[in-house]
């Protein structure tokens, strides 16, 4: 196994707990998926036959079973749909994505700075994300290479230092279901603008960039 695949399965298993999180939540939303439905099932044969329409009572568990029905469609569609990018093979395979933009060469490389970097504690960071739940990220910082992941989304960036002279910030909002969720901003100067790191928390952003001026300083 090269430096690269060994990386690769001790992020797969730093995405355990990930995973396992968003399973959870994907439970709690299936059973409040369910609970009007079954409320349904149950009220409405009693109210229509309290109102009078209902003549035979097997019409209303016909129509109590209708609701509950297509409730459970719904989970199982729900589940069909949404439950497996929570597997190990769907984030594997966002993985392999990120991978596929870098020559062999370079994903040899990334691997070994990045092994190096889970070794050391000045290089790894983890924290958890306030808008997402406290849903886990972890930032790793090796001598050539930068790396973010986490997120109920996953999505996985590993970003080449060789380039960079420099760091800077920036902020940005977006109204999302009529509040407002801050974007802050770790530009990478050298590279593309969309070559950044973005945190909904400040303090992790601002953690993130002590780290790589630190780096800038050492290495540069």
């Amino acid at each position: 196994m090269n430096h690269y695949q060994t990386w690769a399965e001790a992020e797969l298993r730093w995405t355990e707990d990930l995973r396992r999180r968003k399973r959870k939540q994907l439970g709690k939303a299936a059973l409040l998926t369910l609970l009007p439905f079954l409320g349904g099932a149950v009220l409405t044969p009693l109210i229509m036959a309290l109102q009078g329409f209902l003549s035979d009572p097997a019409e209303g568990l016909a129509y109590g079973l209708l609701f509950l029905f297509f409730g459970l469609f719904l989970i199982l569609l729900f589940y069909l749909i949404i439950f497996p990018q929570t597997t190990r093979h769907s984030y594997a395979k966002r993985l392999r994505r990120m991978a596929k933009r870098l020559s062999p060469e370079d994903r040899e490389d990334l691997g070994r700075d990045l092994l190096e970097a889970l070794s050391d504690p000045r290089r790894h960071f983890e924290f958890a994300d306030s808008v997402q739940a406290g849903t886990p990220f972890h930032f790793l910082l090796g001598r050539r290479w930068a790396f973010l992941s986490g997120g109920q989304r996953y999505e996985p960036a590993a970003l080449p230092l060789a380039k960079v002279h420099g760091f800077s910030t920036g902020q940005d909002a977006l109204a999302v279901g009529g509040k407002v969720v801050r974007f802050f901003y770790v530009y990478f100067d050298g590279l593309p603008d969309r070559d950044r790191m973005g945190f909904h928390d400040e303090a992790n952003r601002d953690r993130v960039l002590s780290m790589l001026r630190a780096w800038q300083a050492e290495i540069l």
